[in-house]
């Protein structure tokens, strides 16, 4: 999308700086919605967003408690309760009890999780190598970039 008058800064309310960085929410939103399209081979399980952003959160913080995990994507602990049964019965999520304290409960992904997660990095890595082209120049800068906002606007749940 070609910025425009209508994405830039009126004069006065926000500097350049600001309009730059509605400009990356903007663009973030876009490749977002764009890549969550992205077809997935036969092999893949259809997930919600909802699903997909719990598996994210598992698969980055291991034996992460519910409590954590709602925190941490937004979520009522009731939502999540419905999401990890879906999940569970998918075989994606197991929960599992500590041998200390029964009530304290931790969730991690299971094998087959773990192989849906790499098929989908995989199709990811290939729809951005896709619309990048032959030059990748900056990816590393990008990652980096986008790693320290996400660290920066998470709750602090999981940090």
């Amino acid at each position: 999308m070609p910025a425009d008058d209508a994405r830039t800064a009126a004069p006065g309310r926000a500097g350049a700086g600001d309009a730059a960085m509605a400009e990356l929410a903007d663009l973030v939103l876009v490749l977002a919605r764009d890549l969550a399209q992205t077809p997935m081979d036969d092999e893949v399980i259809a997930l919600t967003p909802t699903e997909a952003a719990v598996i994210r959160c598992i698969d980055r913080h291991p034996a992460a408690t519910p409590g954590a995990v709602a925190q941490a994507t937004g979520m009522h602990r009731s939502n999540l309760s419905v999401t990890l049964g879906s999940l569970e019965a998918k075989g994606l999520v197991v929960r599992t009890h500590d041998d200390h304290d029964r009530r304290r409960t931790s969730l991690r992904l299971t094998p087959l999780a773990r192989e849906q997660v790499a098929r989908l990095r995989r199709s990811w890595a290939a729809r951005v190598a896709q619309g990048l082209g032959p030059d990748r120049e900056g990816v590393e800068a990008a990652v980096a970039l986008l790693t320290r906002l996400e660290a920066g606007l998470a709750p602090d749940a999981l940090r």
